[in-house]
């Protein structure tokens, strides 16, 4: 599993590269701080979500896109970026489980 920025032509957010050697489910979250969310006034933790599906073996990437409450926080705040916390989760067909976790810094 990889991880990293999205493209501008993709919007803010980030994106999960996973390699299946069977049938799998991408899932991912964008998180970030209590004291950055209370900074930002948001109701929750959570900034964004994406989730994927992948049948048979391959690669595929999915896009965790930030929340539009999120980005109009960060702007309203004269800010252009934001520290996240990426968590994806792939669960193939096999049962095997796999995690990762990454700090990005969302430009926006």
């Amino acid at each position: 599993m990889a991880a990293g920025i999205a493209d501008k032509f993709h919007g803010p957010g980030a994106f999960v590269r996973v390699a299946c050697s069977a049938t799998c489910d991408i899932s991912g979250k964008l998180t970030i701080t209590y004291n950055m969310r209370v900074y930002l006034r948001l109701k929750s933790k959570t900034v964004g979500t994406g989730k994927g599906h992948l049948d048979g073996a391959g690669a595929v990437d999915v896009l965790v896109d930030l929340n539009n409450s999120a980005i109009r926080a960060v702007k309203n705040r004269h800010g252009n970026q934001l520290p996240v916390r990426l968590e994806a989760t792939a669960k193939d067909s096999d049962g095997r489980k796999s995690k990762l976790t990454k700090r990005l810094k969302i430009p926006l």
